[in-house]
């Protein structure tokens, strides 16, 4: 069975998700926010108490509190860095980007460019089943929902939130686009997948339907 251990990290309490599957001893992760040592700290324990062995990241998209763990994965796990190519121009302003909230950053933040960047839709294998990432522009340009059909799980981002959606005035952010992606995460999937934000409480669909003032 396949589920997900949520770390909420850095100033922003981003929700930093390792997804496994126990009887395989697989994981990877959605989206990367550790910016303390304590945080990576808490990351490699989760890995090593359940055996996991971790397989790939996927970032729903790369703003700063997102990947301030990706250099951490891909130096200390090895593995692939998936992410829209949409987003990549936000990795040039990722210093000047922390410098404006004013946190620090060194090497060990500094997010590397992945060899795997992908354009539109794109799927990914794992423990036997299929992860699609389906682009949802408008909180960035290249925001995409992660979503695990065999296990009606749906990871949005900053996409939408439990009773909110994400904000469009950090740069490349569309209101129009993001509207566009609302309507279609409420007309693609069944009401009752779970979902599970990059902040915040898990919700599903048919909870923001119902109390979402962006959904109704």
């Amino acid at each position: 069975m396949i589920a997900a251990e949520p770390f909420v990290c850095n100033a922003f309490a981003q929700n930093t998700y390792i997804v496994h599957d126990g009887e395989r001893g697989e994981a990877f992760v959605v989206d990367a926010g550790m910016y303390e040592e304590t945080e990576r700290l808490a990351f490699d324990r989760f890995l090593k108490q359940r055996r996991l062995t971790l397989k790939f990241l996927v970032n729903t998209h790369l703003h700063l509190d997102h990947i301030f763990g990706n250099r951490f994965i891909a130096d200390r796990y090895g593995v692939p860095l998936y992410y829209a190519k949409e987003d990549e121009f936000l990795l040039n302003d990722f210093a000047s980007q922390a410098a404006a909230f004013g946190l620090q950053v060194g090497a060990e933040h500094l997010p590397p460019v992945s060899e795997n960047a992908f354009s539109g839709h794109f799927s990914l294998a794992f423990a036997g089943t299929e992860i699609k990432m389906i682009p949802a522009p408008g909180h960035s340009p290249g925001s995409v929902l992660v979503y695990l059909p065999s296990e009606s799980l749906l990871f949005s981002g900053d996409t939408l939130f439990r009773g909110g959606v994400g904000r469009t005035d950090l740069p490349g952010g569309n209101t129009a686009q993001l509207k566009e992606s609302l309507k279609m995460t409420a007309a693609a999937f069944d009401e009752s997948v779970k979902i599970l934000p990059g902040h915040g409480l898990p919700t599903t669909l048919a909870f923001e339907k119902k109390y979402n003032p962006f959904l109704i």
